[in-house]
């Protein structure tokens, strides 16, 4: 090869995070519900109520499991 040619870097695939339905404020998973004549979706959150909810590939558990990050 010549010295002005680039070498070949190889690709490496990393395959996208599962992402999920959350809430925006605190990011726990969203339940859904229909609701009304024309079955509409309806997504609410534990701590905040109804909520637009937001895809993301980061989740958090409720207050109820304890976290042993730090342990």
């Amino acid at each position: 090869m010549s010295e002005t040619q680039p070498k070949y870097i190889p690709q490496i695939y990393i395959p996208p995070l599962p992402s999920v339905l959350v809430c925006p404020h605190c990011k726990r998973q969203v339940g859904m519900r229909r609701e009304g004549a024309d079955w509409r979706e309806v997504y609410q959150c534990q701590e905040h109520g109804r909520v637009t909810p937001m895809r993301s590939a980061v989740s958090h558990r409720g207050a109820e499991w304890p976290d042993w990050s730090a342990a």
